[in-house]
């Protein structure tokens, strides 16, 4: 069975792999820090004090308007991973129920941000079932899915084509997505 850091691991190399390019990022100081703050998360995975550096770079891009819901959706990842450290089943679940509830705000500032729907969604599909929130978390795919075609020229394509095999591996795609989603493939390699 996978642990839930190796999959919160899975997660942040997807993304840290790729920095989606967008109009907030062209803004050096905001990308600078946007690529900060996610080597700071993937880093905080393998070391539960980095959390708190983490936290901090996220917050500070929670003041720009135009990345506020992405870095809450990872400031809400960060909590729940902070709750993966603590002993008491008790703190766990409060450290996690914070996380969701501000991935969950994060989430409502940006509902068509790829990042933030993968971020949030890929938390959700590896909770344990007593969250109840793996249904979210293919709602989350199915929106990735449908908002593809118009949004990821806006990325990396490292980004998406990750992100891409992580959903043909999670989710049942239909016909129709399966073609959409390898023509995107074959632009995004050039084939």
């Amino acid at each position: 069975m996978i642990s839930f850091r190796n999959i919160i691991l899975m997660i942040a190399f997807h993304l840290v792999l790729a920095s989606p390019i967008c109009p907030a990022e062209h803004d050096t100081d905001n990308a600078d820090l946007l690529t900060q703050a996610r080597d700071q998360f993937y880093e905080s995975l393998e070391d539960e004090s980095k959390i708190d550096d983490a936290i901090y770079f996220f917050e500070e891009l929670a003041k720009t308007e135009s990345l506020e819901g992405k870095a809450l959706t990872y400031i809400g990842a960060l909590y729940a991973i902070r709750g993966k450290h603590v002993f008491s089943p008790f703190a766990k679940m409060k450290w996690v129920n914070k996380g969701l509830s501000i991935m969950d705000k994060g989430l409502q500032s940006s509902p068509e941000d790829i990042e933030a729907l993968f971020i949030h969604g890929s938390t959700c599909y590896y909770l344990p079932f007593f969250f109840n929130r793996k249904h979210q978390a293919k709602e989350h795919f199915q929106t990735i899915i449908q908002l593809l075609p118009t949004h990821y020229s806006s990325y990396e394509p490292r980004l998406i084509l990750n992100m891409i095999e992580f959903l043909e591996s999670k989710i049942n795609l239909t016909t129709e997505e399966t073609v959409q989603i390898t023509e995107i493939k074959k632009e995004l390699r050039g084939d």
